[in-house]
């Protein structure tokens, strides 16, 4: 039983990140084709040729961006996992050295260190579309939240549940100053943008 939970977590870290990779993967591919004309940037007082649109699949560099695209897609979400797992193993296991007088030092650098990642979330979230940003942000804090539970418990060898408090609790506060974060930097860029 008490592995079982562990693995529960370290599931549901997975579950969002491919919920976020799919859904980022399928709005990326509704953006209407990636198709460039073929003498736009040469001359600007220059008619295009009769040869149309060219289809930029069939450029050299096309190939390369694709791929970097999808591992940046790809990237974030696992990185959230990774990284909260290894916060979590790596404050479990310096937690006998850390306690001074009853002061659990380790779980401070983890809370300081996580509060990082939920700030880098919402800078790299903020340039997706209003709803999408937030809902990308929500599955990216679960799954580094999850993975910090998953990894504090595979080090602590079981369950505990004063972990499993902590971590929802922090989850819920940092999904909602970070929405409220995200919401600010949207209000700035629409602000920005009409003046």
């Amino acid at each position: 039983m008490n592995y079982l939970l562990t693995v529960l977590f370290g599931g549901l870290a997975v579950a969002a990140a491919v919920v976020v990779t799919m859904l980022q993967r399928r709005r990326n591919r509704g953006d209407g084709g990636n198709v460039i004309f073929s003498d736009a940037g040469s001359n600007p007082y220059q008619t295009p040729s009769e040869l149309g649109p060219v289809d930029q699949s069939c450029l050299p560099d096309f190939e390369n961006g694709m791929i970097h695209q999808f591992k940046e897609m790809v990237f974030l979400p696992f990185a959230c996992i990774l990284g909260g797992a290894a916060v979590g193993v790596v404050s479990r296991l310096c937690r006998p050295y850390a306690n001074v007088g009853g002061t659990h030092y380790e779980a401070f650098a983890a809370l300081v260190v996580l509060i990082v990642f939920v700030l880098i979330l919402v800078v790299v979230n903020r340039a997706a579309k209003p709803k999408l940003a937030h809902f990308f942000f929500h599955f990216e804090n679960l799954s580094l939240w999850s993975g910090y539970a998953c990894g504090w418990m595979i080090a602590h060898q079981g369950f505990w549940d004063d972990i499993l408090i902590s971590t929802l609790a922090t989850w819920v506060c940092s999904g909602f100053v970070g929405s409220i974060l995200l919401w600010g930097l949207e209000s700035l860029k629409s602000t920005k943008v009409t003046h």
